[in-house]
């Protein structure tokens, strides 16, 4: 997916679709949402199949060209839709 090209990291960029996991939300609850959000309400009807492709999530401690700070945790899931 494009990222929208007011958002201050990596403005007009492409790549996968990213969410933040709410407090308590599972990995693979978290996921589905993002889905959601991005390809809109009807694609979780044609999940065939999804992964986690990370055994624990990977973490990223970095500091913005602004000054803020970002915690962030990462897993990598495959999904396969179906037509």
């Amino acid at each position: 997916l494009r990222r929208k090209d007011h958002l201050r990291t990596c403005p007009g960029a492409w790549g996968p679709i990213g969410e933040h996991v709410a407090e308590n939300e599972a990995a693979a609850a978290a996921a589905k949402r993002a889905l959601t959000e991005e390809l809109g309400g009807s694609v979780l009807e044609f999940i065939r199949h999804s992964s986690n492709l990370t055994e624990t999530g990977r973490y990223i401690h970095s500091r913005s060209g602004d000054g803020r700070i970002e915690n962030q945790v990462t897993w990598m899931w495959a999904v396969v839709l179906s037509r």
